[in-house]
């Protein structure tokens, strides 16, 4: 289980889940599979995995 995010984590992260909502939006509801893909950097913040799921559920959808 993952700790709670602090403001300062949550603030850098935004861009992050705002890119992610987009390219849902983008997709229209045509089956868009966002994900991190196998390329992602050792170095990526957990935020930033954590604002991409948070970005999937806010528009309801799977995940």
């Amino acid at each position: 289980m993952m700790k709670p995010m602090t403001s300062k984590e949550r603030i850098d992260a935004v861009p992050a889940h705002r890119e992610a909502y987009e390219r849902i939006e983008a997709a229209k509801g045509r089956g868009y599979i966002l994900a991190p893909g196998c390329d992602m950097g050792a170095d990526t913040p957990p935020e930033n995995v954590k604002m991409l799921a948070k970005a999937c559920m806010d528009k309801g959808a799977s995940v």
